[in-house]
């Protein structure tokens, strides 16, 4: 029997099931360009940074042998003949004792040795790092018979070049090599050369094509938790399609299944008013059923959002009842909070809707995950670079630095100079691991509300304020922002502290309510911000001595969706402005604010 109205459920039946089959088809086409798309990325990222690293590895070999080799007096290498009456000289033994340190002092470093060339082109070692009577020792004068034409080639050119990896009776090896040349006459003396295992070079390719590898990995398992949602998703659409069938034929059993649900559900006229709704939906909108608003009136939801739902609705037609609707709201406490909906549309037998059904749930958690994914790549690619690059030259300065401090140990002024030099690198490489561990931490634990008043007193403890006054008079206020909410505001009265000095006096934090949300103004009356430091405020290692402070503060914000802004005036003292969107703000009685305990 068919209900007039409706059509038959044979028929909405062979239509659903053969909609559900497009659907399913579709998506498992997409999943598997989706999977084919991110191998071949990685495929071809994993090529590309394999390549960047051997050459960045092969540069810093030949920087690092170039350094070495600033520690020996080459001189001395005139003084050998490249045969065993070498072994008699101090210069054999200087040169000797100097080349056995290299090994001890840098591990990746395996030999290390003087290479001449006789005239009739045959390469010869001159001295090596090897100890007598080491299987590996090669005498004065041994002759090189596995010389590559790179290596022959490279003397007669007198480059310097790293090259490898090249195999020979003692293995296979990546050779930084530089030329030395006589003082007197500038002509090639020898070369100097230290081989790098080929197994440790290319485990540290290896290494930096794992983070490529993982990061695909990353990208797959996103790729199939998207597709396991939507599968679910198609799935309890399906059910709730037999649902409502159900719902139709009996009214009674419509409500024992629904009031059981912890999906929010409810029925609606086309102009809004409810004619339904369950336990789970009155919980979390705090309404009764006694006193229920209009659908487009529900004060959790934001207007703009509201107004998402609506358009959704007007999209729907009989040959598409179903539609999906996204959008934030904010909970009776204040937490912003996702939902998600799935709202039919039950039309007459005219084509006009009579009635409007939705089933929504709470998907703040799954939104946190794909926002922390997101951060969490972002964050590995910035400490990948600031660890592995930034610190890296840091250490081969610093061993620099320290080898020319040795080398000079008799001229003081000189020795003292380097090692100035030395722990300002050693200062550098601090503020860049300090930068890593706070970076580390942004957005690990979700934004909570957080008294303004509190924040400021915490972020004043930890600076020597006691000559400078910081105003604030906004009892009650609090926003929600990421746990390290204090750093921003330590690095703002820091940055005035640091660049100002003595011209400064006092620190003024005031907020006010506009267009775009709350704006929280910090300003003092110091000097000012001059052009040149305006261009790259925010930016990585513009902000002040640690290089991080107001790009860390920028980071810190944007996991609440807050934007930070300059608008100081020439010589007025800094101004620098928060903007906190509406829903990110609240006001509570300053005797409440249990966040200030």
């Amino acid at each position: 029997m068919q209900v007039s109205g409706y059509p038959s459920r044979n028929h909405m039946d062979r239509t659903t099931g053969t909609w559900m089959g497009i659907m399913n088809i579709d998506r498992r086409y997409w999943l598997v360009i989706a999977v084919v798309a991110i191998l071949c990325s990685g495929a071809l990222l994993a090529s590309f940074v394999a390549s960047q690293s051997d050459r960045t590895m092969r540069e810093e070999a030949l920087v690092k042998a170039k350094l070495v080799i600033t520690g020996f007096n080459t001189s001395f290498v005139s003084a050998l003949s490249g045969s065993h009456s070498d072994l008699d000289l101090e210069e054999y033994q200087e040169l000797k004792a100097h080349l056995s340190n290299l090994p001890v002092a840098d591990p990746s470093i395996r030999f290390a040795y003087f290479m001449g060339e006789r005239p009739d082109g045959q390469l010869f070692f001159y001295v090596d790092s090897e100890p007598p009577g080491s299987k590996d020792y090669s005498p004065p004068g041994q002759e090189y018979q596995e010389a590559s034409p790179e290596l022959i080639d490279l003397f007669r050119r007198e480059m310097a070049a790293t090259l490898g990896p090249s195999p020979d009776r003692w293995g296979t090896w990546v050779s930084p090599l530089v030329p030395v040349h006589d003082p007197a006459s500038g002509k090639l003396q020898a070369v100097f050369g230290l081989d790098v295992d080929a197994r440790y070079w290319n485990n540290r390719i290896m290494a930096d094509v794992l983070v490529v590898v993982a990061g695909a990995g990353v990208a797959l398992l996103i790729v199939l938790f998207f597709y396991f949602i939507l599968d679910r998703n198609e799935q309890e659409r399906k059910r709730l399609e037999v649902t409502a069938s159900l719902l139709r034929e009996s009214e009674e059993r419509y409500r024992s299944v629904v009031e059981d649900q912890t999906e929010f559900i409810f029925r609606a006229l086309p102009e809004g008013s409810f004619t339904f709704v369950n336990d789970a939906f009155c919980r979390f909108f705090s309404v009764e059923r006694g006193h229920l608003p209009k659908l487009g009136e529900v004060s959790h939801i934001p207007a703009e959002e509201r107004e998402s739902v609506t358009v959704a609705i007007r999209t729907l037609t009989p040959m598409k009842p179903v539609t999906q609707v996204t959008h934030r709201a904010i909970t009776p406490d204040g937490q912003e909070a996702w939902l998600q909906w799935v709202i039919r549309a039950i039309f007459k037998g005219n084509g006009e809707i009579f009635e409007i059904q939705g089933v929504g749930r709470d998907i703040t958690w799954q939104k946190h995950i794909e926002d922390t994914l997101v951060l969490t790549n972002q964050k590995l690619n910035l400490l990948s670079s600031v660890t592995r690059q930034d610190i890296l030259n840091q250490v081969f300065a610093l061993k620099g630095f320290l080898q020319l401090a040795l080398d000079y140990q008799e001229n003081p002024d000189k020795s003292r100079g380097f090692m100035k030099n030395a722990m300002t690198a050693v200062s550098t490489i601090e503020n860049q691991i300090t930068f890593t561990k706070n970076y580390q931490e942004l957005g690990s634990k979700r934004p909570s509300w957080q008294s303004i008043g509190k924040v400021i007193i915490e972020a004043r403890g930890g600076l020597p304020m006691v000559q400078y006054e910081v105003a604030f008079h906004r009892p009650g206020l609090q926003v929600l922002a990421d746990p390290l909410l204090e750093k921003v505001f330590f690095n703002l009265f820091d940055n005035a502290i640091r660049h100002n000095g003595g011209d400064m006096r006092k620190i003024r934090v005031s907020s006010q309510e506009t267009s775009e949300g709350l704006v929280i103004v910090c300003e003092d009356d110091g000097k000012g911000i001059s052009e040149e430091v305006r261009k790259t405020l925010f930016s990585r290692g513009g902000s002040n001595t640690t290089g991080f402070g107001l790009f860390l503060s920028r980071e810190i914000l944007s996991v609440s969706n807050i934007l930070i802004r300059e608008t100081s005036q020439q010589d007025k003292g800094a101004r620098f402005e928060i903007v906190v969107p509406r829903g990110g703000y609240r006001f509570i009685d300053a005797d409440q604010d249990t966040s200030m305990g």
